[in-house]
C-alpha cells in the first residue's frame, strides 16, 4: 500500500480491510483491519441472503418461486429493487438486523436502511471479518448454526453457494478473478458477492482450485474504503476502476501464495508476491505489508 500511496495511485485515506483464510487447514493467512466497520454497499446483500435462510428455517415465511426470482436478482445481478423486496418480506432492516444478531455470527454488521433507488447507501455497515465468517460457515454447511440439524444446514448453505456462483452481467467484473492473470483458468471456481458505492469497493468470496492432492479452497474478502467519500471527484468511476485494479493484484498474490502452499506453484501473481515479500524481508520482518 505504501507504494500505491507514494505513487499517487491511491490516497492515504483509501484504507484496505482484508481477510484470507485457508479452508483446508482453517489457518488465517491474512488479517488486515478485519474488525473495521466500513460502508457495506452491495456486500450487505450476502448477510441479507443469510437472514432469509434463517427466517425460512424458522418458518417465518414460505419459500416460493417469486421469492427465488428476487433472491437470484439480488445476488446475481445485485438488484436493489429485489433487495428491498426481500427486506420488506423479512420485516424491514431492523428485523433483519435482529435475525442476524441472533445468529451470533456478526459483530460489526449494522443494517439500518433500505437501498435507495439510486443505490447510494452509506449507513449500512459491515466488516471483512463478518463477511469471512459467513463464507466459512456456508462452505462447511453450517450457515444456520447449531440450533438447526445437519441436513437443514446443508440445504441452506448449498442454496447460498448456488446463488453466489451464478454469473452476473458481462459488463460488471468481480475483483477476485475477473481481470486477473488466472481469469481464464476454468479449473478455478469462485463464489462471491461484490459491492460498490462512492467511497467503497469490495468483494467477498471463496476461491477453489486444483492441487496435486485434490481441490483446495480459501476465502478472500477485499474492501477498500475512503470514509470521506465526498473527497472523491465526480461519480467515482475513475476511483473505483483504480481500486478494482489494486484489489485484483492483491487477489493474484493471494492466489499465488495459497496455491504454492499446496505444491501447485503458479507464475500468476508470484512475481509481485516475491517482489513485495523480498522488499519487506530486507527490512527484517517476515510479513508482507499490504
Amino acid at each position: 500500500m505504501e507504494d500505491l500511496y507514494r505513487s499517487g495511485r491511491l490516497q492515504r485515506q483509501d484504507i484496505l480491510s482484508m481477510v484470507v483464510q485457508d479452508l483446508s487447514s482453517g489457518k488465517l493467512l491474512v488479517s488486515i483491519r478485519p474488525r473495521r466497520r466500513v460502508k457495506s454497499a452491495s456486500l450487505i446483500k450476502l448477510p441479507i441472503l443469510h437472514a432469509y435462510m434463517l427466517a425460512s428455517e424458522k418458518g417465518m415465511l414460505e419459500h416460493s418461486e417469486i421469492i427465488q426470482q428476487h433472491l437470484v436478482k439480488m445476488i446475481r445481478f445485485s438488484s436493489n429493487e429485489s433487495t428491498n423486496w426481500i427486506l420488506e418480506k423479512l420485516g424491514g432492516p431492523s428485523q433483519v438486523q435482529k435475525l442476524l444478531d441472533q445468529s451470533s455470527m456478526y459483530h460489526e454488521l449494522k443494517l439500518v436502511e433500505y437501498i435507495p433507488e439510486d443505490g447510494k447507501t452509506y449507513r449500512n455497515k459491515v466488516s471483512s471479518a463478518d463477511l469471512n465468517q459467513i463464507l466459512v460457515r456456508t462452505w462447511f454447511h453450517q450457515s444456520l448454526g447449531m440450533k438447526s440439524n445437519k441436513e437443514q444446514n446443508r440445504q441452506a448453505s448449498k442454496r447460498m453457494l448456488y446463488l453466489m456462483s451464478l454469473p452476473g452481467y458481462k459488463w460488471i467484473q468481480d475483483r477476485i478473478k475477473d481481470g486477473t492473470c488466472f481469469s481464464r483458468r476454468k479449473s478455478v471456481r469462485v463464489w462471491d458477492k461484490t459491492g460498490f458505492v462512492k467511497g467503497i469497493n469490495g468483494d467477498a468470496g471463496i476461491v477453489e482450485f486444483n492441487t496435486p492432492n485434490g481441490r483446495r479452497a480459501y476465502t478472500i474478502v477485499l474492501i477498500m474504503e475512503r470514509e470521506n467519500y465526498l473527497s472523491i471527484p465526480g461519480d467515482a468511476n475513475t476511483w473505483s476502476a483504480r481500486v478494482a485494479m489494486v484489489l485484483r493484484r492483491i487477489s493474484e498474490m493471494s492466489y499465488a501464495f495459497v496455491s504454492s502452499y499446496y505444491n501447485r506453484p503458479n507464475q500468476c501473481g508470484l512475481g509481485l508476491l516475491l517482489q513485495y515479500a523480498g522488499r519487506y524481508q530486507s527490512g527484517g520482518d517476515s510479513k508482507v505489508p499490504l
